[in-house]
C-alpha cells in the first residue's frame, strides 16, 4: 500500500499541470497547455491520470455475490451515468457471462470490500469502447469453467481510463489487451500465470498459449506492472495500423519486472515505443534470453518503428549501462534505423531505476487493499526466490500452469457483509469516518462536497485513504 506524503502529492499535482500539454485531446474535452486537470487519484501517473471516473454521481452500493440482479457488481457496471461502486460484502463473484464496462464515468473501489476483498470467477472483465473509468482494486481469475478462451482485463478502444492494484490470472487468451485505445494507463497491475496449455479454441489440442498481455494506446503507460509465470506476450507491442495502412501507437512501458517467461519476452510493434527501466528475470522455465524483440519484418510495408531504450536490465545477462542489450533485431535488420536517442513524449511518471523499480514494484503491486490472497503472496515469494512450487500438468513447464487446479485452484474468499448500521446515509463513506472529519452521517450531500485544494469530493478522500494515498 502507497503512501503519499504531502510533498509527493505536491509533485504529483505539480507533474500533472506540466504534463497536461502533452496529453491528445479527446473526443469531448480539448486540452490546453498549462490547465490543471483533476487527478483521478493522488497516485494515478501516466496518460490515463486524468479519468474522472464517477466524481460526483451516483453512489451504488454491491450487496450481493449474484452474477446479476439487484444489488451487484454486473446491476453497477452497466447502470448508467456518472457512478462510483463502492462494496458492502467481499467474497468471489461467479461470472456467468462477460462483464464489460461500456458507460462512460466510472470508478469501481474495491478498496471498500471488507474481508479479503472482491475476486471474480467464470468470465473476464473489462473495458469497451468507453471513457474516464477508473478500476481499482479487483481480482479477476476466470479459469477454465466456462469452456470459452477468454483474456482477463482490457481497455479496447477505450480513452481516459485508468486501472491500477488489480490481478489478473487463470486466462486463456490473454490477461491483458488494450488494443485501439488511447489515454490509459495500467499501473501496479500484478498478471501471473496465464494458462499455457489449456485448450485455446483457434489453435489445436496442446497448443502453449500462456500469454501476458498485447498492449495498444496512443498514448498508452504502463508503469510498475508484474508479470510473472506467463510464457509469452511480456508484452506484445499491439499498436496496429491506422486508416492509411501505417504502423501507429505510441506506448510507454518503464518500471515494470518480468519473472519466468519461456520464449516470448517483449514482441510486436508500434509506432513510437519507450521502453525504460525495466527488470527482466528469467526463472526456471526460461528458454530465451532476450528483453524485446520487435517485428520489424514489416517496415517496408507499414512505415516505420521507431524505439526509446534506456536502462533496462536482463539479470545475469545485461545491466542498466547496455542500453541495447537484449534488444534483439528481427534478422537483417540494422537496429540504428529503429533506435532513437531522446524520448517522443513525456512519460508523466515517477521514473526510478531498473533496480529500485524491482524493489518498489514488489513491495506493492496487485489487489492488495484490503489484503493480498495467498495467490499473489506466493507469486511474489516466487519471484524474490527465483523458484516455482507448481509445474504445468500438460506440459510440466516450472511455473506456467495449464490449468488453475495445477496451482490449487480458487482459495477461499469469504463473504463478509457490513453491518446495517455502517453507512446510515448511503452515500460510500462509513459513519465513523464521517463523524471524525466533521461531517454528518444521515447527510448524503456532503459526500460530493468539495474538502481539498486539489478540487477533491469527501468521498474520494475517503476512497484515497483507503487505498493509502493520503
Amino acid at each position: 500500500m502507497r503512501i503519499i506524503s504531502p510533498a509527493i502529492r505536491f509533485l504529483l499535482t505539480t507533474t500533472a499541470i506540466l504534463c497536461s500539454a502533452a496529453v491528445p485531446a479527446t473526443a469531448d474535452e480539448t486540452t490546453v497547455a498549462g490547465e490543471h486537470r483533476q487527478l483521478a487519484f493522488p497516485s494515478a501517473e501516466g496518460y490515463g491520470r486524468f479519468a474522472r471516473g464517477g466524481r460526483g454521481g451516483r453512489i451504488l452500493h454491491v450487496t450481493s455475490l449474484a452474477d446479476s440482479g439487484p444489488g451487484t457488481l454486473r446491476e453497477a457496471v452497466e447502470a448508467a451515468g456518472p457512478r462510483t461502486v463502492v462494496f458492502d460484502i467481499s467474497g468471489l463473484i461467479t461470472l456467468e457471462s462477460p462483464l464489460v464496462v461500456r458507460n462512460p464515468l466510472l470508478t469501481l473501489a474495491g478498496q471498500t470490500a471488507p474481508g479479503k476483498g472482491i475476486c471474480l470467477r467464470g468470465w473476464n472483465f473489462g473495458l469497451y469502447g468507453t471513457h474516464d473509468v477508473i478500476i481499482r482494486f479487483i481480482r479477476v481469475r476466470p479459469g477454465t469453467i466456462s469452456g470459452q478462451t477468454l483474456d482477463g482485463m482490457g481497455m479496447a478502444y477505450s480513452t481516459d481510463c485508468i486501472i491500477d492494484h488489480c490481478s489478473i490470472s487463470w486466462t486463456i487468451d490473454e490477461a491483458f489487451s488494450s488494443r485501439g485505445a488511447g489515454n490509459i494507463t495500467l499501473q501496479r497491475t500484478l498478471i501471473s500465470e496465464a494458462l499455457n496449455a489449456a485448450g485455446h479454441r483457434k489453435y489445436p489440442p496442446g497448443t502453449q498459449h500462456g500469454y501476458a498481455a498485447s498492449i495498444g494506446g496512443d498514448i498508452g503507460s504502463f508503469h510498475h506492472n508484474l508479470l510473472a509465470h506467463c510464457a509469452g506476450r511480456n508484452w506484445s507491442l499491439a499498436g496496429g495500423l491506422n486508416r492509411q495502412k501505417q504502423h501507429t501507437g505510441r506506448l510507454d512501458l518503464r518500471n515494470n519486472v518480468v519473472f519466468n517467461w519461456k520464449d516470448r519476452a517483449t514482441d510486436g510493434g508500434a509506432a513510437e515505443v519507450q521502453f525504460v527501466n525495466k527488470i527482466y528475470r528469467p526463472g526456471p522455465a526460461t528458454q530465451k534470453l532476450f528483453m524485446i524483440r520487435p517485428e520489424l519484418e514489416w517496415v517496408h510495408l507499414y512505415g516505420p518503428q521507431r524505439y526509446f531504450i534506456e536502462g533496462n536490465v536482463l539479470q545475469g545477462k545485461v545491466e542498466a549501462d547496455e542500453s541495447l542489450g537484449g534488444f534483439v533485431p528481427w534478422p537483417e535488420t540494422n537496429i540504428a534505423e529503429y533506435v532513437v536517442r531522446e524520448p517522443f513524449f513525456e512519460s508523466c511518471v515517477q521514473t526510478q531505476t531498473a533496480t529500485d523499480a524491482y524493489e518498489d514494484v514488489l513491495a506493492d503491486v496487485g489487489c492488495n487493499v484490503p489484503r493480498l490472497d495467498e495467490h499473489d503472496l506466493r507469486i511474489l515469494e516466487e519471484v524474490r526466490t527465483g523458484n516455482c512450487r507448481y509445474r504445468g500438468s500438460q506440459t510440466m513447464l516450472p511455473g506456467l500452469p495449464d490449468s488453475q487446479d495445477d496451482v490449487g485452484g480458487w482459495e477461499e474468499y469469504p463473504e463478509i457483509r457490513r453491518p446495517p448500521d455502517w453507512d446510515h446515509d448511503r452515500d460510500g463513506i462509513p459513519n465513523e469516518w464521517e463523524r471524525q472529519h466533521g461531517l454528518d452521517p444521515d447527510d448524503a450531500s456532503d459526500a460530493h462536497s468539495i474538502s481539498s485544494d486539489q478540487g477533491n469530493t469527501n468521498l474520494e478522500l475517503y476512497l484515497f485513504e483507503l487505498a493509502g494515498d493520503r
